[in-house]
């Protein structure tokens, strides 16, 4: 298959600054819930009490932000397997939406260790990658190419409008993938260290995110393409 570049927005969707208080009596900055609320809330949809108000979030923005997360992993989809979303139906797009919310449900990850560095934190995160994709690619894809051509040199497609086509390849492709999904392993594990940075700070509060590299890192991670 043809790589393709995956935009970086899946995690960016969802991770939201922190307002951390100073001053006497403020709490202490919890890191690792921070970074694992952020996976949570990218990955499965979910937030905890502490991770809403730690991010000053509710639970329908976490939603919204979820299916956002959805959508941009459902086009990623679409642009690897070379399926031209303006020739398929709205309601394919919305099966592979659905069909990525089972997929990430069987995200796997760790939170390790929490180390501070001046104003800033490295937390530990082990990641099992789910090994979905890459099942497709090495047992599925091969046939279901060969017998695209096959059928196109056939002539089976001479009468049939570039819809029909474009909807033959996608329902090929996600039928394979949708056939997998119960079956889900994990590839081996790979340890991160992820920084938790301050953006800005003034008297009263200091705002922390997560690095763009490290979450570009996690989201390479998650599902191995």
């Amino acid at each position: 298959m043809k790589k393709v570049s995956k935009s970086f927005g899946l995690l960016a969707a969802v991770c939201t600054l922190v307002v951390f208080l100073v001053g006497c009596g403020a709490p202490s900055f919890d890191a690792a819930m921070y970074v694992k609320g952020t996976l949570d809330a990218t990955y499965l949809g979910e937030a905890s009490k502490g991770y809403l108000e730690l991010t000053d979030s509710t639970s329908e923005e976490i939603k919204a932000t979820y299916h956002e997360s959805m959508e941009i992993e459902a086009d990623y989809f679409l642009r690897y397997f070379e399926i031209d979303e303006d020739y398929i139906a709205s309601s394919m797009v919305s099966e592979v939406i659905e069909m990525y919310q089972q997929i990430y449900a069987r995200s796997k990850y760790e939170i390790g260790d929490v180390t501070k560095s001046g104003d800033n934190y490295l937390v530990s995160v082990t990641i099992h990658p789910l090994d979905i994709i890459e099942k497709v690619i090495e047992n599925d894809i091969d046939d279901i190419i060969n017998d695209f051509y096959d059928r196109a040199e056939a002539g089976e497609f001479d009468d049939k409008t570039d819809e029909e086509i474009e909807s033959f390849w996608a329902r090929k492709v996600i039928d394979a993938v949708k056939a997998r999904v119960s079956s889900i392993g994990y590839l081996s594990a790979e340890t991160i260290s992820v920084q938790v940075v301050v953006e800005s700070e003034t008297r009263n509060e200091v705002l922390y995110a997560v690095s763009d590299n490290d979450l570009m890192r996690i989201d390479s991670l998650i599902i191995q393409y």
